[in-house]
Parts: structure tokens; sequence; C-alpha cells
């Protein structure tokens, strides 16, 4: 039995780059069909599993190849081929030719999902998978001189701050699991967002000093400082 065909295509061609249906080019609206069709993926296993029976997931992974022969290049593409690799369930892509930071994050992932049933390490891959890919578009503003508003933003680094998986984690660490009818309600899903806008915007009035230092351009404070004209006491 197969929940999902290549969920990554149905979320990242269908609101990514928009070449499948329904036709949509946003990237916060890819990563959240990813994490969608992954929570799906947890509770379509649940609902289907029976002694004897084979559950699955169908997936595409493919190479990542480096965009020119420099050598931080080909570092980035690797990095992101075993990463990506792993947290799909190709534990085999990890040797010991790997690079350190890879076996280093192949063994944080599997100690970390250790105890957990399918649906909550279906939501913690893609809670991880949208922390790393916030990051990646975060990078992009940080290169662009930061994002056009503040909205942007906010939503960026809602996710590219790490907290929703940090709370995954927070659950077998503590010995529960949020039952999976919460995790889809609405109330559950409004908290987790509000802890983690909070604790963003904490860090971005702390961190003010630190990221003006080092030339920082994607933090709220930073944001509203360049669009309101505001000083740092501001």
């Amino acid at each position: 039995w197969f929940t999902l065909n290549e969920p990554w295509c149905s979320a990242f061609l269908g609101y990514g780059s928009g070449v499948h249906a329904p036709g949509v080019r946003d990237a916060q609206q890819a990563a959240a069909a990813a994490h969608n069709l992954m929570l799906a993926h947890g509770l379509a296993a649940d609902a289907l599993r029976r002694p004897g029976r084979q559950i699955g997931i169908v997936l595409n992974p493919a190479p990542v190849r480096p965009v020119s022969d420099d050598p931080d290049d080909i570092a980035a593409a690797r990095l992101v081929d075993g990463m990506t690799d792993h947290v799909h369930g190709r534990s085999d892509a990890v040797g010991a030719e790997s690079p350190p930071l890879v076996r280093a994050f192949a063994e944080l992932h599997d100690r970390s999902v250790a105890g957990m049933s399918p649906a909550a390490r279906g939501r913690f891959a893609e809670d991880l998978a949208q922390y790393l890919f916030s990051n990646y578009i975060e990078a992009f503003h940080r290169v662009r001189g930061g994002p056009d508003d503040l909205d942007t933003a906010a939503h960026m680094r809602r996710y590219s701050i790490g907290v929703l998986p940090s709370l995954d984690f927070g659950e077998p660490a503590n010995g529960f699991e949020v039952d999976a009818r919460l995790v889809g309600g609405e109330p559950l899903r409004r908290m987790r967002l509000i802890t983690a806008d909070v604790i963003a915007g904490v860090n971005a009035a702390f961190s003010l000093g630190k990221d003006l230092a080092k030339g920082e351009t994607t933090s709220a404070a930073i944001v509203l400082m360049r669009l309101r004209g505001w000083t740092p006491e501001q």
C-alpha cells in the first residue's frame, strides 16, 4: 500500500514553480503543501496499518548538482544532497565518506525521531524541511538587501528560527505525543505559530545590536528600521 505518489511534485511543482496544477508560484505555500502532505501520509499510514501489510510512500529523490566547480558550490551540493536524502528515508545515502556535518546531521536526526509514531515522524520531517527551506529563502533575501515588507520578514522568520521542530522535539523528550487530530486542528496550529512569532520577535529585539554590527538585513526589527526610518532605540 502506498499513501501518496511523489508528494514533492504535488507540493513544489504545484505550489512552487507552478508547472503542475493548481499552478501557484509561492514558496511559503509550497512548504505548507509539503507539510500537509506528510501529515496526511502519517495519518493514512496509521489508518492502513494491519498485521502483515506493507505500507509506504512513493518518493522521487534526485541528486543535487553544484552550479559550478567552485569548492564551496561542490560542498554545498553534497551537504544538501545528503541532508535531503536522509530526511526522506534513505539512510544509505549517509556513509563514512559523507562530510562530517552530514554524518552529524544524520545522527542527530535519527536520535530525534527515535520513538516517534509515523504521524509524528512525518510532521517533524516536514517542520524540519520547512525550517531548512526557510533558511534558504532568508539567505536569498539577505543577498537582495532584505525583505520588501514586514509581513514577509515575519512570515519567513516564523519558520527559519526553528521553533516548530523544537516543539516536535519536546513531545518525545517529555514522554508524550499530541494527538494527530489536535495537531491538524486550527486552535493548536495557531498556538504553535503564535509561539514561533513571539520567540522570533523577542529574538529580533534582543539581537538588534549584534545584527546591526554584522550587517544583518532580514530580521523584523531591521526591516522596520529600513522601511520606517526608525533608530535602534525606536
